[in-house]
């Protein structure tokens, strides 16, 4: 489900800027910018309801401009553009924040879900039932 998640997360990220490269976890050397970085900052594992796992996952979403002279002003914009048009079909965002340090944007949310865990086979034991019934 996580990888899922991703994968969300890469296609409306290049739905909603198709010129910018998305890079995960970590920075290659060289990289080209602009740049996205999809960082997973926190993860929660806890117990749902029937036998279901629950997750909560923590998102960086750090923005690199190529823009001299006018990093703050595109890291500005494409803040907005993402508090105000990302979302992720399936998932709910929660605590979207836009916010930008030394010239990189960070725009993080969470999100929770849960997965049902496969159970392989239950075997059940057979009773035997006495249909022995004394009549009067």
């Amino acid at each position: 489900m996580e990888e899922d998640l991703k994968v969300a997360i890469r296609a409306k990220l290049t739905e909603l800027f198709p010129e910018v490269t998305i890079y995960e976890e970590d920075l290659p050397e060289g990289y080209q910018k602009p740049a996205f970085l999809v960082t997973t900052t926190n993860a929660v594992a806890g117990r749902g309801l029937g036998g279901r796992k629950a997750f909560q996952l923590s998102f960086d979403i750090s923005y690199y401009s190529n823009l001299a002279g006018q990093i703050n002003t595109d890291c500005y914009q494409k803040g907005l553009a993402l508090l105000e048009s990302f979302r992720l079909t399936g998932y709910r965002l929660k605590g979207k924040k836009s916010a930008a340090a030394e010239g990189i944007l960070h725009f993080t949310f969470e999100t929770q879900f849960t997965v049902t865990e496969e159970i392989s086979e239950i075997k059940m034991k057979q009773k035997e039932l006495s249909t022995n019934m004394k009549e009067d």
